[in-house]
């Protein structure tokens, strides 16, 4: 406060002049004309000087704040060779693990590791611009290391000494994440800006006071302009909010919200936070201005100027701006780092589900592996005892009747070891609507009654090229999606099979097609959820109702035959899948008889049998006996071995499984052929999984049969191997 007799001299000298304006300004304003006697000038150079300095210390004290409170560690140190630290903030001494008066003075080698490459780059910068910026390996007091990222910039102190102020945060837990995402760098621009105040000295009396109070003054200054520096420079947005309003922020903070400086001091900051969460940093901000406990550091979202959603974190804490509460708040754009962190999220989902499926198919496996072992001896006994039955007897319908059954379980067999991968894909000619009537025949029966099935076949030919398990697959498939998308209500599900001829299509060849339709009146799909249903693991089902991957195979399965598959559907108005597959227009396979006229062989012929199912063993024993050969049959293939030893020549075929305990199928063979190179082997298994049948051919193997063959395919194997 100034005193009365000071505030009537200053109001006898200019009574109208504004005090708070510039000392510049005011200094302008004085009349050369005007008479003061000394006392008054001395009072007159005081009281703006006095001025002067209480605006110079306001401005320091606000960019002090910034710099004890921001989250990086500020440093300012000399650029002599050892670069020791002059001054730095208390982020910097908690950040490196010394207390103030263990950093100030230390040099620059304790905290720096030396051999980091980056070193050169960032003096080169330095040398060349002035600035640089990059990351750095530090070391604590610890010992410990750490990776920084570091802006550094030179400029003069007073005496024209150069010093560097450098700015470095913490990278190493995010180190990782950050790699991968684009890095916003800036360059540190230097601002300098000059003020000259020139007094007319009037007075020699006064000349030595004016000097030191110019001296003061620049000191001030030079403290002012590095804070503003390190704000307009960092990498975080820095502001101070009151009363919903921004009355403070830098240039960072523009970059984030897209606004300009006028427009942000325009608006409530309210306006700039994402509607869902908008509630609760207004909350924050209220109970932190009341002085209430609440996080200092949490996450949010914002929406720019083109409405593009943003993640912040921002670290906030309560101080007085201008006499009165606000906040000074951190914000840092964490916005690619929660995509990273949502995109590892859906892949750690699609592993753990691959990881699933690989789980199930091997179950599914072994279980197959079991029940073909099961199906083989039930396979040719019931042919054999069929063969032996009088036609048109109740025993012979009733082998029949079993057989078919065991068929049946055959092609379920398949399809299990076609969902675990290990079936062995060969495309043959099959018929289209026995596949469509079977399938009606197993979805209806687990059906209730309000949904309704049609089928409609318009087609004259119905033969395509392909597996059969599979196209029977695709069919179920479809059936089930649409039964699922009705829910047990009320509804329709419609199979069309007809004719189709294309001439011009992006993604098809011309030619001949059947065209299979699928619908249903179901609830629909929207336009975004069709595009992604063939997708790996997209589902709209609930977690408990399935992982996403029935349509994924029929897609899969309709390409690997040569079609296409496309999908129609609307919301409320159900869904339509359409199938077209090539015909085939060659002649249907014959089925092998049953028995047939073993002339052919000349001879009887001799086959050493190696299994070691006691079922499969007895039952090939006696339908390969009823074909006319002498069988030796035996479960241990080490037994077989030596009695194959004993007399190699006595053997016209061998028949051994793959998998059996002490030698494998494969090992077998080896072993015989190094007694014997011609003799002629079939390998027996349920699986084509684990070797190559272009590999065990070429090792002398003649024949692979897949289990459970019946005795067609076990004759024709035979004759094969044995050179007829």
């Amino acid at each position: 406060m100034r005193s009365r007799v000071e505030r009537e001299t200053i109001s006898k000298v200019s009574p109208k002049r504004d005090w708070n304006v510039p000392a510049e300004r005011l200094m302008a304003d004085l009349d050369p004309e005007e008479t003061f006697s000394g006392d008054q000038v001395r009072d007159l150079v005081r009281q703006l000087m006095a001025r002067q300095v209480e605006i110079l210390m306001e401005s320091e004290n606000r960019f002090r704040a910034v710099f004890e409170n921001t989250l990086e560690a500020i440093i300012l140190s000399d650029t002599e060779e050892k670069g020791r630290v002059i001054s730095a903030n208390q982020a910097a001494f908690s950040m490196f693990g010394y207390s103030k008066e263990e950093f100030i003075g230390i040099e620059r080698t304790s905290i720096i590791v030396m051999s980091d490459p980056s070193i050169r780059r960032i003096a080169e910068q330095l040398s060349l611009s002035g600035r640089a910026s990059g990351m750095m390996t530090y070391k604590r007091k610890d010992g410990t290391r750490f990776t920084g990222e570091i802006s550094v910039a030179l400029f003069p102190d007073r005496s024209g000494k150069q010093l560097s102020v450098s700015v470095i945060r913490d990278i190493t837990d995010r180190k990782m994440i950050e790699e991968k995402l684009t890095r916003y760098s800036e360059d540190l621009e230097y601002l300098v800006k000059e003020r000259t105040i020139e007094l007319e000295e009037r007075n020699v009396l006064l000349q030595e006071e004016i000097s030191e109070r110019r001296r003061y003054e620049e000191a001030l200054k030079e403290s002012e302009e590095k804070y503003r520096q390190l704000v307009e420079n960092a990498n975080e947005a820095i502001l101070v909010a009151q009363d919903g309003m921004l009355r403070f922020f830098n240039r960072k903070t523009s970059e984030f919200t897209g606004y300009t400086e006028e427009e942000l001091a325009s608006i409530p900051f309210t306006e700039l936070i994402h509607p869902e969460d908008r509630d609760m940093v207004l909350d924050h901000y209220q109970k932190r201005i009341r002085g209430e406990k609440v996080p200092s550091t949490y996450e949010f979202r914002i929406r720019d100027k083109q409405q593009n959603t943003k993640w912040l974190e921002i670290n906030s804490i309560r101080i007085s701006w201008q006499g009165r509460p606000a906040t000074l708040n951190f914000l840092m754009d964490i916005t690619d780092w929660k995509k990273a962190e949502r995109e590892k999220e859906i892949a750690e989902d699609q592993l753990l589900q691959s990881q699933k499926m690989e789980a199930l198919g091997r179950f599914a496996g072994g279980i197959a592996h079991d029940l073909n072992n099961i199906l083989y001896p039930i396979v040719v006994n019931t042919e054999t005892l069929l063969g032996d039955a009088a036609s048109g007897t109740e025993s012979h319908q009733m082998l029949e009747e079993v057989l078919e059954a065991a068929y049946r379980q055959k092609d379920l067999v398949k399809q299990i070891l076609s969902f675990s991968r290990r079936s062995e894909q060969k495309f043959v000619p099959i018929r289209i609507i026995p596949l469509i009537q079977e399938t009606i025949k197993f979805i209806r029966s687990s059906l209730p009654s309000t949904i309704e099935m049609w089928n409609h076949i318009s087609t004259r030919t119905d033969a395509v090229m392909g597996d059969s398990t599979q196209i029977h697959q695709v069919i179920m498939n479809l059936c089930k999606n649409a039964a699922d998308a009705l829910e047990s209500r009320k509804g329709l599900i419609e199979i069309s099979l007809e004719d189709e001829t294309v001439s011009d299509h992006p993604d098809m060849r011309s030619g001949d097609y059947l065209r299979l339709i699928v619908r249903d009146t179901g609830c629909g799909m929207e336009p975004d959820m069709l595009d992604r249903i063939f997708e790996p693991f997209f589902t709209t089902k609930a977690k408990d109702k399935g992982i996403g991957m029935g349509l994924t195979v029929v897609h899969g399965i309709i390409k690997n035959h040569g079609g296409t598959i496309m999908a129609r559907s609307e919301p409320g108005k159900g869904s339509e899948f359409i199938v077209y597959l090539p015909k085939y227009k060659g002649e249907m396979l014959k089925q092998a008889t049953l028995f047939e006229d073993d002339s052919q062989f000349e001879g009887r012929k001799k086959i050493l049998l190696v299994d070691d199912e006691e079922g499969i063993l007895n039952s090939l024993q006696r339908a390969l006996q009823k074909s006319g050969f002498d069988v030796v049959a035996e479960k241990d293939p080490m037994r077989a071995l030596i009695l194959f030893n004993r007399s190699p020549d006595e053997f016209s075929l061998v028949i051994t499984d793959l998998t059996m305990p002490q030698v494998t199928g494969i090992e077998f063979t080896e072993k015989l052929i190094d007694v014997r190179p011609d003799i002629p082997v079939i390998l027996c298994t349920g699986l084509s999984e684990g070797f190559d049948e272009r590999d065990v051919k070429a090792m002398g193997i003649r024949e692979v049969l897949m289990k459970p063959a019946n005795m067609s395919e076990l004759r024709d194997a035979v004759r094969r191997a044995l050179g007829n």
